[in-house]
């Protein structure tokens, strides 16, 4: 019998931060790399930002 396994890794390592980190949850968080949170590119964090434009305020 053939499985195929899809997992979505997108906010793989933001999951990963607020898990570890309960008082990240509430608050728009980016990982530095190629990829964003999906509330913290509502708030205009792009993949491959600066980091000095990711972490201003929102």
């Amino acid at each position: 019998m053939r499985k195929i396994i899809h997992v979505d890794m997108d906010c793989f390592f933001a999951a990963v931060e607020m898990r570890d980190d309960p008082s990240l949850r509430d608050i728009p968080i980016a990982i530095g790399g190629s990829r964003v949170q999906r509330d913290a590119d509502r708030h205009g964090a792009a993949p491959l930002s600066p980091s000095e434009t990711a972490a201003r305020p929102l």
